[in-house]
């Protein structure tokens, strides 16, 4: 299997789940089929460039983090500053909805 490929998978299937999204609400937000994203997701099709940007948009993350292969530390890091950027642009009453599912989770 391409390592490539390999990892480019993996990466999908983290950011996927990591939004919540199922692989059909990904290609339905994305435009590609549910065969194609799970293919993808088994490392089995190669994607092109409009494909990655598909995803990126799909997922509201940069192509760079689908393809990037640096650590968990700076993947965490990246991450963080997505929900910070996303949490900077909520309503009052989403914050109070995002502060009680925190509490009842046990994120600290």
């Amino acid at each position: 299997m391409n390592e490539a490929k390999k990892h480019l998978a993996e990466q999908l299937r983290f950011f996927r789940k990591q939004k919540g999204l199922s692989q059909e609400e990904l290609a339905e937000q994305t435009g590609l089929s549910n065969a194609f994203i799970s293919a993808l997701e088994r490392a089995v099709a190669n994607p092109t460039l409009d494909t990655l940007e598909r995803l990126s948009a799909g997922l509201q993350i940069p192509i760079s983090m689908l393809l990037d292969t640096t650590d968990t530390v700076k993947k965490d890091e990246t991450i963080r500053k997505i929900i910070i950027d996303n949490v900077t642009k909520m309503e009052a009453e989403q914050l109070k909805i995002m502060l009680s599912l925190t509490r009842l989770t046990g994120v600290k």
